[in-house]
């Protein structure tokens, strides 16, 4: 009999230890916004709304105080502080919270960019960008650090290479020609790493990658004048996509950040 009885005392008492922790408040949560009752029974994380749009992590919160540069894609047309960079057919929009990039097909590289005046050093950009696209050779998205005087820039974010994805950091000549991969690094236990950072100072960019805009991964620094600066100066930020697999993708951006 007391062995029959101890399974079901064992479930008894995980079931009230159970509710007894997903009772308890969340430390470090938002105290603004809370989704219910501010935490979610299965995973026990914080949630936030904001402007109607469901936030799966306290990093995705707006600025306090938003600078020239920020977007939070929140509104229903695209800020016009931002400009295309080899649109072709292209299209940009904003809905649901976030900016829509459909970038065409082509058979060769081709970044479709979105990108604004950049602020002077030392600043920060961060953020959330999700890629929809066939996962095949190849394809790319991600924050943008350009050069107009002469059309160079650096990319950071998602590359795919023959059903691979990495986190990657691109040198670029221009839109259409590539130079070289600075830093490439396989990303097959990093699926959820939507969140970019790249603290930028007056000689190089630092980059990283996070799964809750919070905890922060060092990927690799780039030092500007390797490439980016051989001449002119880094001048124009902003987010694209380039697919050379001739088939169409779209870019999620949900929000870029100057902090």
């Amino acid at each position: 009999m007391t062995l029959r009885l101890i399974p079901a005392l064992a479930l008894l008492l995980a079931s009230v230890a159970w509710a007894t922790v997903t009772t308890l408040p969340q430390t470090g949560c938002p105290t603004a916004a809370l989704h219910d009752n501010g935490w979610d029974d299965e995973m026990n994380t914080c949630h936030q709304t904001i402007d109607g749009r469901f936030l799966e992590s306290p990093g995705n919160g707006p600025q306090t105080s938003p600078t020239t540069e920020t977007d939070e894609f929140n509104d229903t047309s695209v800020d016009g502080k931002w400009s295309w960079v080899n649109q072709g057919s292209a299209t940009i929009t904003e809905q649901d919270g976030y900016a829509l990039l459909s970038v065409p097909s082509s058979a060769g590289y081709s970044w479709r960019i979105r990108q604004q005046t950049a602020p002077g050093t030392p600043f920060t950009i961060i953020a959330r960008i999700v890629s929809g696209f066939t996962p095949a050779n190849q394809a790319w998205a991600g924050l943008i650090f350009l050069n107009n005087s002469n059309g160079k820039f650096v990319s950071f974010g998602t590359f795919w290479d023959s059903g691979v994805q990495h986190v990657t950091v691109s040198r670029w000549t221009d839109a259409t020609t590539f130079s070289a991969i600075a830093s490439n690094t396989e990303a097959r236990n990093l699926m959820a790493m939507e969140y970019l950072r790249v603290d930028v100072s007056s000689t190089t960019l630092t980059c990283s990658v996070s799964n809750d805009g919070i905890g922060w991964m060092p990927v690799f620094i780039e030092t500007l004048s390797t490439f980016l600066t051989t001449s002119g100066a880094l001048d124009r930020i902003g987010f694209g996509g380039n697919t050379s697999n001739s088939a169409a993708m779209t870019v999620n951006v949900y929000w870029f950040r100057r902090t």
